[in-house]
């Protein structure tokens, strides 16, 4: 009877232990915490599974993907090992771990938006989970993705560059036409005042100043001068011959 009583009393301790183990893993796991940065990542964007409240030396921790601690691993990160982190497929070159329990997610996508639980054995086992949202970029505010933007401004640079060489070649046209019309003024009173010159050389012009006029004495009684009379010539008479 004393065997039976003391076999109870063990099993009584045993339950309390493994009550108050539990209550302390509890508390430890309580104790640390997970939040994502940035809070909402966009699609192939990267986004850090920051790890904070560690208790104790980090003898190595695992992340799953996930609320289960027992399948969908994505890493496991021994600090004294080299290389300290393995990557298990399909996140090899997405993922990589950091000394203080913390993992990154590069290039993600909304496929990967869900829960993701990380196991940390430091003084003693601490588990921690948190849940990821990832977003469209071009969604809910109507973004463009950055080929659309490329293409709107190559866009708005031909334009404007069709625009100012429409202004340069009115311009240009405007100012030959009023050079052209410069020229032909310049022209009309160059060619009449070589016409005026001709004519003038044609016809000289005389002064008052330039007139010479002759003194006429008119003298009474005066003969006027006799011009000798031509002879008469003998009129011939060219002999007509009858044949």
């Amino acid at each position: 009877m004393e065997f039976v009583g003391y076999s109870r009393d063990l099993a009584v301790r045993g339950l309390i232990i493994a009550v108050f183990l539990g209550l302390w893993s509890q508390q430890i796991s309580a104790q640390i915490s997970v939040v994502p940065i940035p809070e909402t990542p966009a699609e192939r964007a990267k986004v850090l599974l920051s790890v904070s409240g560690v208790t104790g030396n980090i003898r190595n921790f695992n992340w799953y993907r996930g609320e289960s601690a027992e399948r969908n691993q994505m890493l496991s990160y021994i600090p004294t090992a080299s290389p300290p982190d393995e990557i298990f497929d399909p996140y090899k070159g997405r993922v990589r771990g950091f000394p203080n329990g913390s993992m990154e997610i590069s290039g993600v996508t909304k496929n990967d938006s869900g829960t993701y639980t990380v196991q940390i054995q430091a003084n003693g086992q601490q588990v921690a989970r948190v849940n990821v949202t990832v977003y469209a970029s071009n969604a809910d505010g109507g973004g463009l993705s950055g080929g659309a933007i490329a293409g709107i401004v190559i866009g708005i640079l031909v334009a404007v560059a069709l625009i100012a060489a429409l202004v340069y070649l009115f311009l240009l046209k405007g100012n030959k036409s009023n050079s052209n019309e410069v020229d032909m003024k310049e022209t009309k009173p160059n060619s009449r005042s070589d016409h005026n010159r001709q004519s003038s050389d044609r016809y000289p012009v005389t002064t008052g100043e330039e007139v010479n006029y002759s003194e006429v004495n008119f003298k009474p009684g005066a003969s006027k001068p006799t011009q000798p009379r031509p002879q008469e010539k003998p009129t011939e008479y060219a002999e007509i011959r009858r044949s």
